[in-house]
């Protein structure tokens, strides 16, 4: 995907080092972002949401995670549709007696 459609709106970067840019230098722009914006204590990395409710009487998100409830005016669910690892149908793959490795989510998880 090209890098200008990592780019917000209101913050774009006309700098990219190419069209197609690494995961690197895309993760830095967004990372640089969310500091510039005072995003980063705002937001719970490695929180597993176990429910989020609307509550009508507060005005806002109830999100229960095991590290307690959260209480928010937006929730974003950013787990992205490759949260859980696909594993295809191959034939000997239950006996095979090595590591299997697979990307997940930019990061090697063994299966």
């Amino acid at each position: 995907m090209p890098s200008a459609l990592y780019s917000y709106s209101f913050e774009p970067n006309p700098s990219w080092s190419r069209v197609f840019a690494g995961q690197a230098e895309i993760k830095q722009y967004l990372q640089n972002t969310a500091q510039k914006y005072q995003v980063l204590p705002h937001v719970h990395f490695q929180h597993e949401a176990l429910s989020a409710n609307w509550s009508d009487a507060k005005q806002c998100w109830i999100v229960k995670t095991q590290q307690g409830e959260f209480h928010a005016q937006f929730a974003i669910m950013a787990c992205g549709p490759m949260h859980e690892p696909v594993i295809p149908n191959i034939a000997g793959l239950k006996d095979f007696q090595g590591e299997i490795s697979i990307l997940h989510v930019g990061n090697m998880m063994s299966i």
